[in-house]
């Protein structure tokens, strides 16, 4: 009995992922605010904490790489209508990879000004105006696999005209917000998400932004562009066996669905059953036209051959020869003109006829 309790012990800690068994803390903390000041260190939160100002704080511009670990802890604001208040900001810092927190009630959820290399990972953010709001010069961000549900801006992007946004990449997340993804003077990469929002996609000025395999769920437009700024932006990849957003066997672009299924995506005809709509999606104009050339719909696939179809084939096959056997016959003895030897060559040519039909019947079987 002793050692069966000993075992029971023993699970939750097998349970637990490589990435908490290995990590040694350099900090803990254990209050907010908090500023991250020591950079190239790991830092962590192993309780939920609530806050009346802002949560995580970090500024440093150095080139070491610090990490911040949440275990599924929680970082609380006062309201999302209490001033520009914010869970987390990285501030003209650089390289703070944070993972598994939770952070609601603020007005912004994640932020990053004038800074580079902050990667979030399996975050939930709620309850907050915008979940993930990169400004001026936050470039090579990463936001992955993470839960954001905000009350206007699921992610926002946005630089000043002196200067590009360049690098984020925005995969595997769940957004649900009024607009999923907003962004202005940039060159960035979504792939792999979920977004329900009124406006799925929308840019003030674009430049060259790749934006493929997401499921686009809305109740208003797939996507809204005000102008282009250089390159064109690309709503698809190149056709590639891989399993899609929405299972079906290739990617190609997005899936654009509406609310109540009369989306693009949900009604689109796909001729040659391969996940893919027959015909592109226009997405704006002004000069030059942008499209989403591979989008998705729900890949249905052609029905399997099943014993009772190859049945019916064996079935024809030997009706259309038996036929066709019967015909030849009568021609060879009743109808047929010409020398003996002439009626054989013609008989043996009518057989030959016979078994290409027989064959082409078999390999439909």
């Amino acid at each position: 009995m002793k050692i069966m309790k000993k075992f029971l012990l023993i699970i939750p800690l097998l349970l637990l992922t490589p990435r908490v068994l290995a990590i040694t803390c350099d900090y803990y903390i254990t209050s907010l605010p908090y500023d991250i000041t020591d950079a190239g260190k790991t830092y962590c939160l192993n309780q939920s904490l609530t806050t009346t100002s802002y949560g995580i704080k970090y500024a440093n511009n150095t080139f070491n790489e610090t990490y911040l670990y949440c275990f599924g802890n929680k970082i609380i604001g006062s309201g999302s209508n209490v001033g520009i208040i914010y869970g987390m900001l990285l501030e003209t810092g650089k390289y703070l990879k944070s993972y598994d927190c939770v952070i609601e009630n603020f007005t912004k959820g994640v932020s990053s000004v004038s800074s580079s290399t902050l990667w979030i990972e399996n975050f939930t953010i709620k309850d907050v105006d915008i979940g993930v709001y990169l400004y001026e010069g936050a470039n090579n961000e990463r936001i992955k696999n993470s839960k954001i549900n905000a009350t206007s801006y699921g992610i926002y992007i946005y630089s000043p005209e002196t200067t590009t946004i360049f690098g984020t990449i925005v995969e595997d997340c769940e957004i649900n917000a009024s607009v999923g993804i907003y962004e202005y003077f940039s060159f960035n990469t979504f792939k792999n998400n979920k977004i329900y929002a009124e406006i799925g996609y929308k840019a003030g000025k674009v430049d060259g932004s790749n934006i493929y395999n997401n499921l686009f769920n809305v109740s208003s437009k797939y996507a809204e562009i005000s102008s282009l700024r250089g390159a064109i932006p690309k709503f698809n990849t190149t056709k590639t066996k891989a399993t899609n957003i929405v299972g079906g066997p290739y990617l190609g672009g997005n899936y654009w669905g509406f609310w109540n299924r009369s989306g693009y995506s949900d009604t689109c005809s796909d001729t040659n059953h391969d996940g893919i709509c027959d015909n592109p999606l226009f997405i704006y104009s002004n000069g030059t036209e942008v499209y989403d050339y591979l989008p998705l719909t729900i890949f249905v696939p052609l029905p399997p051959t099943t014993p009772l179809n190859r049945l019916a084939l064996g079935i024809g096959a030997m009706i259309v020869s038996s036929g066709l056997l019967l015909h030849l016959i009568r021609l060879f003895l009743f109808e047929m003109k010409g020398s003996i030897k002439e009626k054989i060559e013609l008989l043996v040519l009518a057989l030959i006829l016979l078994a290409i039909v027989l064959g082409f019947f078999t390999s439909l079987m």
